[in-house]
């Protein structure tokens, strides 16, 4: 006979929770295998659909890196500039997170040699410094001044990061030092100069000669990889150049694309292994559930005979299936994360927490139908003595 305090008449929710919780220490056997069950669930989740949706954010994050959201738009005319005012005007769309110009590369040499010093290349720079140009000595360039990278420093002749060079036949003073990296590591050979405004004149396109006063390459980082092909064309306008053959607009866009798609196929194929393992697992929880309310057809009986509405009876086994449920989900989601974790496929915490939730919830929907049964059977007919 049961321990536990008869549920009759209309049921209260704090008196449903009691009794259920009274007939799942009761019934330990049958709520140890419920609890089993789910946590294997939701191992095999974070087994199959976890390690495909860090693998997923693993390739979403190497999408985004800066190499496959770079535009590089050169100027290929023999003569001529584009107007550096593009940099302004490609750092201002709302695509764009910076936009960074070179003006053509002119010989640069120490001062003090009066210009007969080794020939270094040399390029006016427009626009801020991005994070791939980092200053690791001195300071920024103000108009009118330069920074060397180290390659540069050494081939100019300068002991320290500082002095003077003569820059399109001025003397400009070297304020720092650069270390270009990444997207930018190209630039390692140049020394970069921050044009002087007296010596900036009015951007043209139609400018010629060594003097010309302008950019030959802008770099242009868009915010996310999907932002490139549109961050292309707004280019495309804003040159407005005739002859398309002048200008090189070169990105990763292929790279970026397959990104994307692979990215795609790995979260459809995770959601597609996700929704197998819960279908199987709801179909094993409601054959569990069956057999377990099978079993206490009889107290169930009783309790309809006494005066225990159908809605109570489902109430009591959905909480019969809830507490081991909740047990199970809460041990096989730890489990499940640290075999994840140490597989080195770490998903994240919403997906973890969203693991838990969706084995509950695939547990209770496995109990409505049999606690459906379990309410709509006759008592008579269930306490009747063969």
């Amino acid at each position: 006979m049961s321990t536990h305090r008869e549920l009759t008449g209309e049921a209260r929710p704090a008196t449903l929770i009691r009794e259920g919780i009274a007939i799942t220490r009761s019934a330990l056997g049958a709520s140890i295998t419920l609890a089993v069950i789910v946590a294997g669930l939701c191992v095999a989740v974070f087994a199959t659909a976890g390690r495909g949706a860090a693998a997923e954010r693993q390739v979403a994050q190497r999408i985004e890196q800066a190499g496959t959201r770079l535009i590089t738009v050169q100027y290929t005319a023999p003569t001529g500039t584009l107007d550096r005012l593009l940099v302004t005007r490609a750092g201002a769309l709302s695509q764009v997170s910076w936009a960074f110009g070179l003006g053509p590369a002119s010989d640069a040499s120490l001062a003090l040699l009066d210009g007969q010093g080794r020939a270094v290349p040399a390029r006016s720079i427009y626009g801020t410094a991005p994070p791939d140009l980092p200053v690791t000595t001195g300071r920024w360039p103000a108009p009118g001044e330069a920074v060397v990278s180290p390659a540069s420093q050494v081939a100019t002749g300068l002991i320290d990061p500082a002095g003077t060079i003569l820059y399109r036949d001025h003397p400009t003073a070297v304020v720092g030092q650069v270390a270009p990296t990444g997207i930018l590591a190209e630039l390692a050979p140049y020394i970069l100069v921050n044009p002087a405004p007296d010596s900036v004149l009015a951007g043209s396109r139609t400018a010629t000669g060594q003097n010309a006063v302008g950019i030959t390459t802008l770099y242009v980082l868009a915010d996310r990889a999907s932002d490139v092909l549109a961050v292309k064309d707004s280019l495309h306008q804003l040159l407005g150049i005739n002859d398309q053959s002048t200008v090189t607009i070169t990105a990763s866009q292929t790279l970026a694309d397959l990104g994307i798609a692979i990215s795609g196929e790995l979260g459809s194929s995770g959601r597609a292994q996700s929704i197998g393992v819960l279908a199987a697992g709801i179909a094993i929880i409601a054959l569990s559930t069956y057999a377990a309310v099978a079993a206490r057809k009889r107290d169930f009986g009783r309790r309809r005979a006494l005066g225990a509405g159908r809605d109570a009876i489902i109430g009591l086994v959905l909480v019969q299936v809830a507490v081991p449920a909740l047990t199970g989900a809460l041990v096989g989601t730890a489990a499940g994360w640290i075999l994840t974790k140490i597989i080195g496929a770490t998903p994240s915490w919403p997906f973890t927490i969203a693991v838990a939730v969706l084995a509950v919830t695939a547990a209770l929907i496995a109990a409505i139908p049999v606690s459906w049964a379990a309410a709509r059977r006759d008592p008579v007919r269930i306490l009747r003595i063969p």
